[in-house]
């Protein structure tokens, strides 16, 4: 019995969490796209105060020029896969392709 717990809790619990990237797939985009529209709402937020600041006579910070530039790279990156996966359009038989687009879905959100 102790044999049968250690097989299962050195083996197949490893290889059932790589299996949810495969079908988690769908969901991971999902989310991605909910971060990317959540990221860009933020970004339009803080262009508003940066600009009211301006508007104030403030100076805005390099730390603040620097998150927009992070932002920016971010939504592009994460819009460049989304526009990937669109293109590819992986079959649900492809679980290669599945397993290693989600995981990077999951890593860029």
């Amino acid at each position: 019995m102790d044999a049968l717990s250690s097989i299962a809790s050195n083996v197949a619990l490893p290889l059932l969490r790589q299996f949810t990237y495969v079908l988690m797939y769908n969901s991971y985009l999902i989310e991605l796209e909910n971060e990317i529209q959540k990221l860009q709402r933020e970004e339009k937020e803080m262009k508003h105060s940066v600009e009211a600041a301006k508007r104030n006579g403030e100076e805005i910070e390099d730390t603040i020029r620097d998150w927009f530039s992070r932002v920016q790279s971010s939504i592009e990156e994460a819009q460049a896969f989304l526009r990937g996966e669109e293109k590819e359009s992986v079959g649900c038989l492809d679980v290669y392709s599945r397993y290693t687009n989600s995981q990077r879905a999951k890593s860029l959100f």
